[in-house]
């Protein structure tokens, strides 16, 4: 396998692999399918994305059993990621150059001072997976947890950048590098090499140098988007505005139907065609997680997902995208997040705080999202005082995964086809007619995808780092082992000689396994629970589980009182279904929608939990309130030079 997976490129005569068979692409009539030619046969059929992107990687929603030899991001030292990134810059011009020639390359290398044989190499690396992993250098570099640079002059560093550097009096860079290795030497620390110092002057967002150096008005300038057009937002995927809020509702338990309190969500938009490429909902806190999942949810064809959820409808947004413009918010600030994005050459860039301008187009579809969310039983409204003599928690009866399926409906059968004005049609018309073209204007194709959808869902999901003990590894008091973890307990870090950590990985939606890196074979091994008859579960589920349990005065949590806790949950909605209708009613409907595992609970005391899938397939029960309420035409935004609060009006 090589460093970093390929991407799917379709376009006319690519050859594909699907239904254990090889294609050629005839036709590109949609933005979710293609027509293709049985090259064994020469019948001819219609194949999904989906179907394509099974062929060449299993699904990330199969759990992963095998071991995946590549490394993890997090095991390249900064060093190594820096000079990649390096690299990518110095090629990025000639990847897609059309009758790239000789003298293209010579120039460039001499520019950038490498050989035009390297250059050659770098592009043969780099256009064969697409990925800046591909462009590590050979040799390996420090092992996992330490850097070339002594920690102490990396603190000098800092030091000096914040109190000499990133000032209003503007010392110049060179100054604040004598003063660096000024310091360091009477330290008695071996002074960085300047080039060093001047990489870390290089990572400082441009935009937070111009203004902590005094420069707001040159920083809102170069920074602030044209009023009324978003730049560079000249096809679909071309800029994708990601944003999070707390939704105005209050869910309530899946066992226990109390109330749990608002979730937040989480929500990629695509700028050219206003189209929603995808969303996470959590009651955890939106952050760096959330936007890594809902990422990959956007990057992903949404089959598996609309069939997980049961929504009928076509959402055929899906591909990599060039740039994906985030809140400034400190979550969003992490190496190990910007590090996934540098992976799939997207070019994250920060909102700066208090200019909604930067995010317009996703504020609006956010502010259209909480008028929605007032129409739900439960809604906490936008303000106390329009709450006023409503009792929110009392009148909450929607579970996160019944929310969950609402905004589903809302934007794959309203939104996206309602009429917005800022593109002239609806969203689902403007992706598709720019993808696969129109009557006026030739497509510009299906877009890119990753063929190991496994291992982009690994790339954006947190970490935690764990040494490994006779008894396994520990996440959130649950056990994980795995054989293959034997040769790795009790192992020392070489360079510190203290007991050394690895990078384990988890999905938050499905705790029934983790994904450990193993820096020395360059692979990831997936390692289950310990105790393998235990149901799966979700990290919030085991986190309030972990709550209930130190309510009932345990000394000590461990691993059997949380699914003794998971269990008495259970127990719990199968007493309220007896004793409460509307309870009753709805406990019918999850019956319906799981199968015959509830109808078993509530029969008897269940002894063992049952399994909680990764997307929880919500009940129907807002079925006939959608008909009545999406009757009611929305009305447009203005153009996006007019600024409104997140929570008035409707979408453009």
């Amino acid at each position: 396998m090589t460093l970093a997976q390929r991407t799917i490129s379709l376009d006319i005569d690519s050859i594909v692999s699907c239904r254990g068979r090889d294609w050629r692409v005839t036709h590109i009539p949609a933005s979710d399918h293609v027509l293709a030619e049985d090259l064994e046969t020469g019948s001819r059929d219609r194949l999904t994305i989906q179907e394509i992107l099974d062929g060449a990687s299993p699904s990330p929603d199969v759990p992963q059993t095998e071991v995946v030899e590549r490394p993890d991001l997090s095991d390249f030292t900064e060093e190594q990621w820096t000079e990649a990134t390096r690299r990518h810059k110095i090629i990025e011009s000639l990847v897609d150059k059309e009758d790239l020639s000789r003298s293209d390359v010579a120039a460039m290398a001499k520019r950038s001072g490498a050989s035009t044989s390297t250059l050659y190499r770098w592009l043969g690396d780099y256009r064969t997976t697409r990925q800046i992993s591909a462009l590590i250098p050979a040799r390996r570099g420090p092992k996992k947890g330490t850097k070339r640079l002594d920690q102490n002059a990396e603190l000098v560093i800092r030091t000096v950048i914040e109190d000499t550097f990133l000032t209003k009096q503007r010392r110049k860079a060179s100054t604040a590098i004598v003063e660096i290795r000024k310091r360091c030497r009477s330290a008695g620390i071996t002074p960085p090499p300047e080039s060093t110092i001047r990489r870390r002057f290089a990572e400082i967002p441009a935009a937070a140098m111009l203004r902590r150096r005094g420069h707001n008005e040159e920083a809102a300038n170069r920074f602030r988007p044209i009023i009324g057009h978003f730049p560079g937002a000249d096809q679909p995927l071309a800029v994708v505005q990601m944003d999070h809020t707390k939704l105005d509702v209050i869910v309530v338990d899946d066992t226990t139907r109390r109330p749990l309190g608002r979730p937040y969500i989480t929500v990629a938009l695509d700028v050219y065609s206003r189209m929603v490429l995808g969303f996470y909902v959590s009651m955890e806190a939106a952050g760096a997680m959330a936007a890594g999942l809902c990422l990959t949810m956007a990057i992903l064809p949404k089959d598996r997902f609309l069939d997980a959820v049961g929504v009928s409808g076509k959402w055929p947004a899906y591909g990599l995208m060039r740039s994906v413009h985030l809140d400034n918010a400190k979550e969003f600030r992490g190496n190990v997040l910007k590090r996934a994005f540098d992976e799939y050459a997207i070019d994250l860039k920060l909102r700066p705080a208090k200019t909604p301008h930067f995010g317009g187009h996703i504020e609006r579809f956010m502010g259209r999202l909480a008028n929605l969310m007032h129409t739900l039983p439960g809604t906490t409204f936008s303000s106390p005082s329009k709450r006023k003599g409503y009792d929110a928690e009392k009148e909450a009866t929607l579970t996160l995964g019944e929310v969950e399926r609402f905004i589903t409906e809302f934007i794959v059968n309203v939104y996206h086809r309602d009429f917005h004005d800022g593109v002239q049609m609806t969203p689902i018309d403007r992706w598709t007619s720019a993808i696969a073209g129109d009557d006026l204007t030739p497509g510009i194709g299906l877009p890119k995808i990753p063929t190991d959808a496994r291992k982009l869902a690994i790339d954006f999901l947190p970490f935690e780092e764990r040494t490994i003990q006779k008894y396994g590894l520990v996440i959130e008091g649950i056990h994980y082992y795995h054989e293959v973890l034997s040769p790795l307990i009790g192992s020392q870090d070489p360079v510190t000689g203290k007991p050394r950590k690895y990078v384990v990985r988890y999905d938050p939606r499905d705790m029934s396994q983790v994904y450990l890196s193993d820096p020395d074979t360059a692979s990831t091994h997936p390692i289950p629970y310990r105790d393998t008859s235990r149901p799966k579960a979700s990290l919030w589920s085991i986190r309030q589980a972990t709550v209930e349990a130190r309510r009932r005065g345990l000394a000590t949590v461990d691993e059997d009182a949380i699914f003794a806790a998971l269990d008495r949950q259970d127990a719990l909605v199968a007493e309220a279904a007896a004793a409460t209708k509307d309870v009753r009613k709805t406990f019918q409907r999850r019956v319906t929608t799981n199968g015959p595992a509830i109808a078993k609970t509530a029969k008897q005391a269940p002894t063992s939990h049952p399994a909680r899938p990764i997307h929880p397939a919500p009940a129907p029960v807002l079925k006939d309130d959608l008909a009545s309420l999406f009757a009611t035409p929305a009305v447009p935004f203005d153009d996006i030079a007019v600024s409104k609060p997140r929570n008035e009006g409707a979408d453009e």
